[in-house]
């Protein structure tokens, strides 16, 4: 699959393989409902283990009303977020696994490739022809949105469509906050 002068490869028996768009789509598409089934990558049972939620009141404990102080954490503002939040990842308190936010990269990787193919090879052909390129536009500034907002995305994956990206910026169809997440 292409996107202008790239070319996505998908792995079959560990090594890289050419393969035509739509097959490279549908792969896509089954990986993505793959890993969404799987319970250990989006766990749809309670966290068990007796772990406590943490509410934004500062409150813990199995319901927001349970008024426990919450132990101050460390103030050494040089260290790094893992150390200064113990150990937190993306999604514990809700029973997600350590890489999750990994697994949530790969996902919007693989679906970014799928627009930047569908707005390089096929803009115009259908998308202009039967006047659906708004509706193309909409989706792929609602993806591209999340995926700035919560850092979902590098910005040299986004290169094929860096120039299309700059231009919903610049008319703000992109939120500043979402840009200003990006690029913090």
């Amino acid at each position: 699959m292409s996107a202008g002068r790239l070319t996505y490869t998908w792995l079959e028996n560990g090594r890289p393989a050419k393969i035509p768009a739509p097959s490279y789509i549908i792969r896509v598409q089954k990986w993505i409902i793959g890993k969404i089934h799987d319970p250990n990558v989006f766990p749809t049972d309670p966290p068990t283990g007796g772990a406590s939620a943490t509410y934004a009141s500062g409150d813990v404990g199995g319901l927001p009303n349970n008024a426990q102080p919450i132990p101050m954490g460390p103030t050494n503002l040089n260290a790094s977020l893992t150390t200064l939040s113990g150990g937190d990842w993306v999604g514990k308190t809700s029973g997600f696994p350590q890489n999750f936010h990994q697994d949530c990269k790969s996902i919007v990787k693989q679906m970014f490739r799928c627009y930047a193919h569908l707005y390089h090879c096929h803009w115009d052909n259908p998308f202009w022809h039967i006047n659906r390129h708004l509706e193309l536009n909409s989706c792929f500034v609602h993806f591209i949105t999340v995926a700035m907002y919560y850092d979902l995305l590098p910005k040299k994956d986004m290169e094929p469509l860096q120039p299309l990206i700059d231009i919903f910026i610049k008319e703000k169809v992109i939120p500043p906050e979402a840009v200003q997440q990006h690029n913090s």
